[in-house]
């Protein structure tokens, strides 16, 4: 991991988007009333099937990355190149580390924006679309293009209360401080 992070391309892009997903997962689970050691652990572990790709081929994967920011087809383009996509491989790792099945289904499944497996798994597929809406990190391929209706439901969201509101100004502070940027 230190090797890949030190020399990789994107790399740093995936860990900062990793840490703001855990931070978003974890307050999404004090509001939720869900264990926030828990989310944080499955947000930073995510997308570690991207981790895979970088590993096995960091150019080829890095343009697959580079062309999903246009039209945002990340899952597709993985497929086409790949044979599998990087939520089924992380959580095919998840699998192999022994770790618990909601860690295992969560991976598997946080980008799919129609399906909860568990509340686990509805918190970390709301928080990877809620780092795009709070565009944490920036980046050109953050928007919001689908969200997880049954996840919200299933949580009890409520997206204007004041609890929420609270969540978007603290996740966002949360990040900048973590990256050493301060709070504003």
């Amino acid at each position: 991991m230190n090797k890949f992070a030190a020399e990789e391309k994107g790399s740093e892009f995936l860990f900062n988007h990793s840490l703001a997903v855990a931070i978003v997962a974890q307050e999404l689970a004090m509001i939720c009333g869900l264990s926030p050691e828990k989310a944080y652990v499955a947000g930073i572990l995510h997308d570690v099937g991207q981790l895979c790709f970088h590993i096995m081929d960091p150019v080829v994967f890095q343009d697959v990355y580079n062309q999903s920011a246009i039209d945002d087809r990340l899952i597709e383009r993985e497929v086409s190149t790949f044979g599998v996509d990087h939520a089924q491989i992380g959580g095919q790792l998840a699998e192999h580390w022994k770790l618990p099945e909601d860690f295992v289904s969560t991976i598997r499944t946080h980008h799919d924006h129609d399906v909860v497996t568990s509340n686990l798994q509805a918190v970390v597929n709301l928080a990877e679309s809620l780092t795009r809406a709070l565009d944490i990190p920036s980046s050109s391929k953050n928007r919001l293009t689908k969200l997880n209706a049954p996840a919200v439901l299933a949580l009890g969201i409520t997206w204007g209360s004041p609890e929420m509101l609270d969540c978007f100004g603290r996740c966002r502070a949360r990040f900048r401080q973590a990256m050493g940027l301060g709070v504003h």
